[in-house]
């Protein structure tokens, strides 16, 4: 009988530490990150909350672990993007969270298998996609995001070659493709001014987005997967 209750007890300690695995205990001084206002602040707090991403992993439970982090993570980030000034930082931090976070010395990313990677990737790339996405709509006519293209493509440079089709790639893909039909647009528009009517203005430019094989049509509906 004894030693049945040792083995009852020890089964309940278990589940009581799988039971753990989804608190995250959040140091007080971060508990602001949920009332910041301020882009800026909200991005650095938002960074140093991941001091301890790791910590409390139990073996087995990695995936699950890191996957509730990191849509956790994504979460706040949404709040970030749609802050004042917050696009741009909240951009920066999904790609630092793929090098930074992902693949720092403590990180059990490495050691998963490589289609809970893939998995992984898939929600930030979804997540850079859609914030992507919702800042097109409201300032497509001022676009700039070369910096970004640099910086998604350098952590290409930084990840595992196995990585590489996997790495912000439908994000990447709208980034290139945006950035390239905006120039194109404010090219023409430079060199016509108000000297040509708008009509053919919009003729040039679909000409010009024809001729380097560039969408012609709604940006957001060709790369709103979850609309088709």
């Amino acid at each position: 009988m004894k030693s049945h209750i040792n083995r009852s007890s020890s089964a309940m300690q278990k589940g009581k530490q799988k039971a753990d695995v989804s608190v995250v205990e959040v140091p007080a001084e971060l508990q602001d990150i949920l009332h910041a206002s301020d882009a800026s602040t909200f991005a650095e707090l938002l960074r140093a909350s991941t001091a301890s991403f790791y910590h409390g992993i139990y073996h087995d439970w990695e995936y699950a672990y890191v996957t509730m982090r990191t849509k956790e993570f994504i979460s706040e980030v949404w709040r970030l993007a749609r802050l004042p000034d917050g696009f741009r930082l909240s951009i920066d931090l999904l790609v630092w969270f793929s090098i930074d976070v992902l693949h720092r010395p403590d990180s059990c990313f490495s050691g998963m298998l490589n289609s809970q990677c893939l998995n992984i990737y898939w929600l930030l790339d979804d997540a850079l996609l859609y914030i992507a996405l919702e800042q097109w709509e409201k300032a497509s006519d001022n676009w700039d995001v070369h910096d970004t293209i640099t910086e998604i493509e350098t952590g290409i440079a930084t990840v595992e070659p196995w990585e590489y089709t996997w790495y912000f790639t439908k994000s990447l893909e709208f980034l290139k493709e945006s950035q390239a039909v905006f120039d194109v647009k404010s090219g023409v528009m430079i060199a016509a001014g108000t000297r040509l009517p708008l009509e053919l203005v919009d003729e040039i430019v679909g000409y010009l987005l024809y001729e380097q094989e560039l969408p012609t049509g709604d940006l957001k509906t060709l790369h709103d997967w979850r609309s088709k």
